[in-house]
């Protein structure tokens, strides 16, 4: 009689440790440091910003249009295009969307990727280390509860001059700008 309630203690206690392995694995899985969506946004933010991948900054309208063979919509005021279609080294891991700023050429890219679960603490350091000159300062002022999270910094593009770099994080979605 005595075996039977070691065998129940012990089908148990592997029953805890199941369950605390269950809960807790999850939460060591989103901490690491080096994710697959991180890197490629980081990645594809230094290549914007260096202009080694195009479309880039400065770039007219017709040679983006050309670059992603009319895969671009517009009201007249706003542009998108898929963000597998732009830049579709990126389109296996990123999904969202790219909204293109023209003035008189391409003057802001912003990178708008859904289903993002990457803390942004951890994103604001690999841009911080990944783009030239870029020390990320965080707004204050907009930190409301439910509010998005906001950083910003000035990198150094191509030229070396400066170009402002802004990152609006909230759970599930990054908001990445890059210019003015």
């Amino acid at each position: 009689m005595s075996d039977r309630s070691i065998t129940r203690g012990t089908r148990g206690f592997i029953g805890l440790i199941a369950l605390a392995l269950i809960a807790v694995l999850p939460v060591f899985a989103n901490q690491e440091p080096e994710s697959p969506q991180a890197q490629a946004l980081v990645d594809l933010a230094a290549h914007i910003l260096s202009c080694s991948a195009h479309p880039c900054r400065g770039e007219s309208e017709q040679a983006v249009r050309k670059l992603l063979r009319g895969q671009i919509v517009s009201d007249g005021t706003f542009y998108f295009s898929d963000l597998a279609v732009a830049y579709p080294s990126v389109g296996h891991i990123l999904r969202g969307l790219v909204e293109w700023e023209f003035d008189s050429a391409l003057d802001m890219v912003s990178l708008k990727v859904a289903d993002f679960h990457i803390a942004p603490a951890v994103l604001v350091a690999e841009l911080e280390a990944a783009l030239p000159g870029c020390e990320m300062e965080q707004d204050e002022d907009g930190k409301e509860e439910g509010e998005s999270e906001e950083w910003s910094c000035e990198a150094d593009d191509s030229e070396a001059s400066g170009v402002l770099v802004e990152v609006y994080c909230a759970p599930g979605i990054v908001l990445l700008e890059i210019g003015s």
